[in-house]
């Protein structure tokens, strides 16, 4: 029976809304969004062109009452955390292949995210109910004990729901109503706070990233076409970048040292900033405004975007990609890219674009994929009501 489910499926590539890399330890566990995560890249295990051939392993298959909206992998791989927009985050336990006790809540989840080092999970989260008070959230649970440690509700919409890659605090953001401003929430874990950001006479928060030290977080405004930049402990400005049009997504180099902003504008660009000199030193467009913001390699080398390869040394694409992107490798050497209308999932270079493998094994469509935080497991969303879960078994070829 697992052979037929096996020849049934095709293995995705990642999300969404926003999306996940995956980094070193400590771990960045994917999620299906690429909101957020795409801040902390750092190589792990390498994965081979051959995983989606025949060194692949299907190692389980999780049935499910309806289609899964978000699947997170714990680091060691002992969980894999499900959502599915009902009132509970399912847990399924990896070494036992079985379901445990679920997380239990008043509304729907629908995504969910590990923190770096597995301690805490994260679930953005809507109302059961069309006239609730508070229609959209975010909730924090100590992941080991099952405590909860906060849930946050808001009137319209929480975005951009991202740990610290220290683990220690959570950012996003939230509306409370269509004509407010969208504002930041920066809390701390350790203590419980809410820290104050001062963003006297700037427009509305549309991103933000941490570096990948955790020592600075950046805050881009719609409107007030300004990027900020602050200290993580004294929550003072320490640089400031003008960018006209206002920010749509942003991205630390693994390194920290430049920052990618995908501004707003009747031409969508990418621009690449040197953090130290405060000056641009790539604008990255094709126009086709499909330059959206996905990824740095882990050398810092190249850049990823929805569909193009582009090289920062000499700030010109290297490749195109027909189909959209969804995913890189952990390592940064290979790219997953999905096509709808032949139902496959296409492995190429992350370098040179070029195909490498393809698979069209799989009739039904799939949701996401999701890299697990070594490289070992993928997570596949599908939809017939199935959350699968496959190994590796070529890791001696990397």
């Amino acid at each position: 029976m697992k052979k037929i489910i096996a020849l049934c499926l095709i293995i995705p590539t990642l999300f969404p809304s926003h999306e996940t890399i995956i980094q070193k330890t400590p771990v960045m566990p994917a999620s299906t969004h690429v909101l957020d995560i795409v801040s902390t890249i750092k190589p792990i295990q390498a994965i081979i062109a051959g995983y989606l051939d025949i060194h692949d392993q299907l190692a389980h298959t999780i049935p499910l009452d309806s289609v899964a909206s978000s699947v997170a992998l714990s680091p060691f791989n002992k969980y894999a955390v499900i959502a599915s927009n009902c009132e509970s985050v399912k847990i399924f336990d990896i070494a036992q292949n079985k379901f445990i006790d679920p997380l239990k809540h008043s509304d729907k989840i629908q995504h969910v995210m590990f923190s770096p080092d597995g301690t805490y999970l994260m679930a953005h989260q809507r109302a059961s109910y069309v006239n609730a008070p508070f229609y959209y959230g975010v909730t924090v649970w100590h992941f080991a004990t099952r405590h909860k440690i906060e849930t946050f509700r808001h009137y319209i919409r929480t975005w951009r729901a991202q740990f610290s890659p220290d683990s220690k605090k959570i950012a996003y953001t939230h509306t409370n109503s269509e004509r407010e401003s969208t504002r930041l929430v920066l809390f701390n874990l350790e203590n419980g706070i809410i820290s104050p950001i001062d963003n006297t006479g700037l427009y509305s928060v549309q991103s933000c990233a941490f570096s990948p030290d955790s020592k600075y977080f950046a805050i881009g405004y719609s409107g007030a076409g300004k990027i900020k930049i602050h200290d993580m402990i004294t929550k003072k400005v320490v640089t400031s970048l003008d960018c006209p049009n206002g920010v749509r997504e942003m991205a630390f180099s693994p390194d920290g040292t430049l920052l990618a902003a995908e501004t707003n504008g009747a031409v969508i660009n990418l621009q690449i900033w040197d953090i130290q000199t405060r000056k641009i030193v790539h604008t990255l467009q094709d126009g086709s405004n499909q330059v959206c913001l996905r990824a740095f390699s882990p050398d810092k080398k190249r850049l990823v975007s929805c569909s193009q390869i582009w090289d920062l040394n000499t700030g010109k694409k290297t490749a195109s990609i027909e189909t959209s992107y969804n995913g890189i490798s952990p390592d940064g050497k290979f790219m997953a890219v999905s096509d709808w209308n032949s139902r496959s999932i296409k492995i190429c270079d992350a370098n040179t674009g070029s195909l490498l493998h393809e698979n069209k094994r799989n009739p039904i469509l799939f949701e996401a994929v999701v890299y697990s935080p070594d490289g070992i497991y993928l997570a596949i969303i599908s939809r017939d009501k199935f959350v699968t879960l496959w190994k590796n078994q070529a890791s001696d070829l990397k």
